[in-house]
C-alpha cells in the first residue's frame, strides 16, 4: 500500500511540472517526450483525455493486479520455482523480440544489450541506477532548453545567473550536489569503522545466499520436475513441437509463391515520426482505407521510428531488402535532412512510389504581437537584423521555409532559436520566448482555438479555403512558396511491378470518400502523383531546398565534449574508490563471486553473437533462437546431463513458438 501511494504521488509533479519523482515516472516522462508530449500545466488543457487516462490506469491497475494475483497466485508460485537455467534464456528471448518488434530495428536490440551491460557495471560498482535513469531522461530536455536559451540570447550566459528563476534553479542544483557530499564526508569520519563492519557482514550474507542458490541449483531442478511431473511435461512439449513444425512447414510451401504473387505477408509502412503526428495520422488514414476496402491481400502495418528529424526511419527503409515489404511514408523532411547535413542521401536513394497530399505552411505570431501581416514583420526585421527571434527546428522544413522568406527579401534578418516540434514551438510562442514561427495549416487550426496566436501569411500559391482572410506571401510581394508534400518510397531496386501495385493501391485509397473526408478535416489537399509527374515534383523540391542551406547563427558550446569529460572524471573517481576498497578485507570476500561474474560475461557474449546472427540473417529466427536458448541455458546449468534433453525441448518450443506468435498473431516480421 505504501509503495502504491508513493508511485501515485510521484505522478503529480510529473504531469504538473515535468519533474519525475521516481524511476518509473522518469521512464514515463521519456515515453511522453518521444511522442511529442511535454508534461506541464498545458498538458491538462491540451490533452485532458491523456492525463485522465494515465491517472485512471494507475487506479485500475491496482484493482486488476489484485484480481490477477488472487486468480493466478498458484501458477505464479510454480513459475517462481522454475529452474533459472531454463527460465532466464526464455525471458531474454522475449526481451530481444519485444525490443525489435517495437520499431523493427536491430539497433534497438543493440541499445538494450548496451544498457544491460551498463547496468551490470553500475551495479557491480555499487552505483545506484535511479539517478542514472532520471538523468538520462532529463539530460536531453535540459540540453535542448539550454540551447534554445543561448540562441535567443545570442550565446550570452549572463541571463542564466541574472534572471531570478534561473538563478534559483542553479542555486538549488548546486545545493543538491554539495550537501550530500558534505554529509557523506562527515559520516565517514564519524562512523567509518562501524560502516565497514556492517558492509562486511552484509556482503558475507549476500555471498552465502548466492553460493547456496548456486550449489542447490541442480537439486532445485530435480525437485521441480519430480514435483510437477516430467512425463506430463515431456508429452505436452513433444506434441507442441510437432504441431509447430507442421505449422511452420505448411507456411513454407506457401512462401514459395512469393516471387510471383505479391504480397504474401504484411506490408510494413515506416513512419519516421512519433505516433499521433501529422504524418502518422495521414498514414493511418490511408491504412484504414486499404484495410476497409480490401485493396491488398495482406494487411498494412504502421511502424513508428521517430528520431533524428526522420533520419532514423528513412535509413531503416534505405537499408531494407528491396522486396516491397517495407516502405517509407514521409514528407519534405527527407530532402531538408540531406541539405542540412544530417544525412548524405535524399530521394535518389529510394524508388519513389507516389506523392499523396499537400499541406500548406503558415507564418504565425503571438496574438499580442504588433505585426498585422508578414510584410510588417519583415520590415521590422530589416530595421533590426538579428533581433527577431524565429522559432524553428534546425534542419527541418520550417527552418528552410524561414530561409526562403529571407531569401525573397535578399538578406538574413532572423535569429533562429532551436524550438523542437510544433507543440514546443507553440509553447515558446505564447510564452514570449520567440517572436514568430511556422506551423503546418493543421497545427495552426488546432492551436488557434486558445486565441493566443495569429496567422500573418500562408506560404502557398493561392489562399487556403480554411483561412480565406489570410493573404499569401506572394500577395504581400514576398515570393516565398513552400509546401509540405507527403511521399511514399520503396528501397532502391524494388521490382517495378511491386511499386506499381503499391502505387495503384495508394491511388485507390486516395479516391475513397473516407480518405477525402478525413483529409479535409486535417486541411490536407488530397492530391496524387506518380511516375514522371512525381519525379518532376521531387526534382523541383530539391532545387528549391538546395538553394536554402541553413546554418546556425550562434556558436554553441561543444556540449558532447563536456559531457564526455565529466563522465571520464566520474569514472576515474569510481576507479579510485574501488582501488581504495580493494585494500580492505571486504573485497576479499568477493573472490567467490568471480565465477558468477564470468558466467554473466559469457552469457552476454553469447547474446551478442545471437543478435549478430539475426542481424546478418545467417540463420532463420527460430533456429537461431533455439540455439541461443540451448547454449545459454546449458552454460547456466553447467551442462548437466539431466538438463540437456529438457533444454532441447524448451529451446525448440521457444524458437518456434516466438516466431509463430509474433508473425501470425501480431503481424510482426522478425529478423
Amino acid at each position: 500500500a505504501a509503495n502504491n501511494a508513493t508511485v501515485g504521488g510521484a505522478l503529480i509533479p510529473l504531469v504538473a511540472m515535468g519533474i519525475p519523482g521516481s524511476v518509473i515516472d522518469a521512464i514515463l516522462l521519456g515515453a511522453l517526450v518521444l511522442h511529442g508530449l511535454q508534461p506541464g500545466p498545458r498538458l491538462f488543457s491540451d490533452y485532458p483525455e491523456l492525463v485522465h487516462t494515465i491517472m485512471g490506469t494507475y487506479f485500475l491497475a491496482n484493482l486488476v493486479m489484485f484480481a490477477v494475483m488472487i486468480a493466478s497466485v498458484g501458477f505464479l508460485a510454480k513459475l517462481v520455482r522454475f529452474p533459472r537455467p531454463y527460465l532466464l534464456p526464455i525471458i531474454l528471448t522475449f526481451c530481444i523480440a519485444g525490443a525489435f518488434a517495437l520499431s523493427n530495428r536491430m539497433f534497438d536490440v543493440w541499445v538494450m544489450l548496451g544498457f544491460g551491460l551498463l547496468g551490470l557495471v553500475l551495479e557491480r560498482n555499487r552505483i545506484p541506477l535511479a539517478p542514472f535513469v532520471i538523468g538520462f531522461v532529463l539530460g536531453p530536455i535540459a540540453e535542448e532548453n539550454l540551447c534554445a536559451g543561448l540562441m535567443s540570447s545570442h550565446g550570452n550566459w549572463l541571463p542564466i545567473i541574472t534572471r531570478p528563476i534561473s538563478l534559483l534553479f542553479v542555486a538549488v542544483s548546486a545545493l543538491l550536489l554539495i550537501v550530500p557530499l558534505v554529509r557523506q564526508f562527515r559520516k565517514k569520519w564519524d562512523s567509518k569503522k562501524k560502516t565497514m563492519n556492517d558492509d562486511d557482514a552484509r556482503e558475507t550474507r549476500l555471498i552465502d545466499q548466492s553460493e547456496t542458490l548456486h550449489e542447490n541449483g541442480e537439486q532445485d531442478s530435480h525437485s521441480f520436475w519430480s514435483r510437477y511431473g516430467f512425463p506430463v511435461w515431456h508429452t505436452v512439449a513433444v506434441l507442441a513441437i510437432i504441431g509447430m513444425i507442421v505449422f511452420q512447414f505448411s507456411g513454407f510451401f506457401a512462401k514459395q509463391h512469393e516471387l510471383t504473387q505479391f504480397p504474401q505477408r504484411p506490408v510494413q509502412v515506416v513512419v519516421p515520426f512519433s505516433a499521433g503526428g501529422g504524418t502518422d495520422l495521414f498514414a493511418r488514414i490511408v491504412q484504414k482505407s486499404i484495410t476497409d476496402n480490401k485493396l491488398l491481400k495482406q494487411p498494412v502495418v504502421i511502424i513508428n521510428q521517430a528520431g533524428g528529424s526522420g533520419t532514423i526511419g528513412s535509413r531503416t527503409v534505405k537499408q531494407a531488402r528491396a522486396d516491397g515489404y517495407k516502405i517509407l511514408c514521409t514528407h519534405e523532411g527527407l530532402i531538408t535532412s540531406k541539405y542540412s547535413g544530417k544525412v548524405n542521401y535524399g530521394p535518389e536513394a529510394f524508388d519513389p512510389i507516389a506523392q499523396t497530399g499537400e499541406i500548406n505552411l503558415v507564418v504565425v505570431v503571438n496574438q499580442n504581437a504588433r505585426y498585422k501581416n508578414l510584410a510588417e514583420l519583415l520590415h521590422d526585421a530589416e530595421k533590426h537584423p538579428g533581433e527577431l527571434q524565429f522559432g524553428t527546428n534546425f534542419g527541418a522544413l520550417a527552418h528552410f521555409a524561414a530561409k526562403k522568406i529571407e531569401q525573397a527579401c535578399g538578406g538574413e534578418y532572423f535569429n533562429y532559436v532551436q524550438s523542437g516540434d510544433g507543440q514546443k514551438r507553440y509553447t515558446l510562442l505564447i510564452g514570449g520566448h520567440v517572436d514568430a514561427t511556422i506551423f503546418s495549416l493543421a497545427e495552426f487550426l488546432a492551436y488557434r482555438g486558445d486565441g493566443q496566436i495569429r496567422a500573418l501569411a500562408v506560404l502557398s500559391k493561392e489562399r487556403n479555403s480554411a483561412l480565406p482572410d489570410i493573404a499569401t506571401a506572394r500577395e504581400q510581394d514576398i515570393d516565398a512558396v513552400v509546401g509540405n508534400s507527403l511521399y511514399w518510397f520503396a528501397p532502391k531496386g524494388t521490382p517495378q511491378e511491386r511499386t506499381d501495385l503499391l502505387a495503384d493501391t495508394l491511388e485507390q485509397a486516395m479516391q475513397s470518400d473516407s480518405v477525402r473526408n478525413s483529409l479535409q478535416t486535417l486541411s490536407i489537399a488530397p492530391v496524387f502523383y506518380r511516375g514522371e509527374k512525381l519525379n518532376e515534383n521531387l526534382s523541383q523540391s530539391e532545387k528549391i531546398f538546395s538553394e536554402l542551406v541553413p546554418g546556425s547563427t550562434v556558436q554553441l558550446p561543444d556540449f558532447p565534449f563536456y559531457i564526455i569529460m565529466a563522465t571520464l572524471l566520474l569514472m576515474s573517481i569510481v576507479v579510485l574508490q574501488e582501488k581504495r576498497l580493494s585494500q580492505t578485507p571486504i573485497t576479499n570476500s568477493f573472490s567467490s563471486c568471480k565465477p558468477r561474474l564470468g558466467l554473466a560475461v559469457c552469457c552476454f557474449v553469447m547474446l551478442c553473437c545471437y543478435v549478430l546472427v539475426l542481424e546478418q540473417g545467417w540463420l532463420s529466427y527460430w533456429l537461431a533462437t533455439a540455439l541461443m536458448v540451448a547454449v545459454t541455458g546449458g552454460a547456466m546449468a553447467k551442462w548437466q546431463t539431466g538438463s540437456l534433453f529438457i533444454l532441447i525441448e524448451l529451446s525448440l518450443l521457444t524458437g518456434l513458438g516466438t516466431e509463430i506468435v509474433f508473425t501470425s498473431v501480431f503481424s510482426v516480421v522478425l529478423p
